[in-house]
């Protein structure tokens, strides 16, 4: 089975799309998302039977502070891709996300979490 093919940043600046998504198969599909926490849980529903199963996760996360006073986020967006017996059968590079970010990452209830900030 061939799933459609998704370009995704997870963060967007100005009118630049967040995500980019074209089937170009034969197959339906329906995309469904929610939020849980501080996570964001997506599946896709298709009227084709499965030959794998997909978790998309991100490397190299970071927030840097750029001179002249804004923040940008850097990170991979990567998937594992397993068979239906479960087994993993492919780590897979999916795209780069660079996004200047639209508000300030240090606010009072995020100081807590200042470990991954990087000076430019």
């Amino acid at each position: 089975m061939i799933s459609p093919s998704i370009i995704c940043s997870l963060t967007s600046c100005g009118q630049l799309p967040d995500n980019q998504i074209c089937n170009t198969t034969d197959t339906n599909y329906q995309l469904s998302v929610q939020v849980a926490g501080d996570e964001l849980i997506g599946s896709w529903q298709s009227d084709a039977m499965p030959v794998y199963t997909n978790k998309v996760y991100e490397r190299e996360h970071r927030i840097q502070a750029e001179p002249w006073g804004a923040y940008t986020r850097h990170n991979e967006i990567w998937r594992h891709v397993y068979n239906m017996d479960g087994e993993l059968v492919k780590d897979e590079y999916i795209t780069e996300n660079h996004a200047l970010m639209m508000y300030e990452p240090l606010l009072a209830e995020a100081a807590g979490s200042t470990a991954d900030m990087q000076q430019a």
